[in-house]
């Protein structure tokens, strides 16, 4: 397992029995993030209204949903 692609760092194994203990809290590693999962859910950016459910994958929302 890893937690984010643009990270090579390995955490766990999702074959190994106890791979629930590697999920916990860390700090990136990286000085900065070129993730949009890393910075979609910052409330500054109003991205959740932008995009609503469609949010993670980056789907804007149709005007006449809206």
């Amino acid at each position: 397992m890893r937690r984010c692609h643009f990270v090579d760092e390995v955490i766990g194994n999702i074959d190994d029995q106890d791979w629930s203990q590697s999920l916990r809290h860390r700090l990136c590693p990286n000085t900065r993030c070129d993730c949009h999962i890393g910075y979609v859910h910052l409330p500054a950016l109003g991205l959740v209204e932008r995009f609503g459910e469609g949010l993670l994958e980056r789907n804007p929302l149709a005007k006449s949903r809206r």
